[in-house]
């Protein structure tokens, strides 16, 4: 007999969920809808997929894949267009050299 081992998740300090399903019963969301039942299909067709939440840049900064504030060649790779798009506005809310600061932390690994 086969040794079933279980997973247990003993600390989490961020999660980021792709769940569009639930989109609908946010408190805007919901409001509006039962104002108008027309705007469901409108909205459904507007959810992100699986694939297009993970290549979203902002995503992969926050899990941390992506850094483009502080590695430039990283930028040189992304259509300006795009870059501005998604990435640009994140330079006002985070300080890079405090960001720079906690990933070497985290990256060599002496992070709590």
């Amino acid at each position: 007999m086969t040794e079933v081992k279980k997973v247990v998740i003993k600390k989490v300090t961020y999660i980021l969920a792709h769940t569009p399903d639930l989109v609908r019963y946010g408190s805007k969301p919901e409001r509006e809808l039962k104002m108008d039942d027309e705007l469901l299909p409108l909205m459904e067709k507007h959810l992100r997929s699986f694939e297009d939440a993970v290549a979203y840049s902002p995503n992969q900064v926050f899990i941390g894949n992506l850094t483009p504030l502080l590695e430039p060649e990283i930028k040189k790779e992304i259509p300006p267009d795009i870059y501005e798009k998604n990435l640009e506005m994140m330079a006002m809310v985070i300080d890079p050299e405090e960001l720079e600061e906690k990933l070497k932390v985290y990256r060599s690994g002496e992070s709590k």
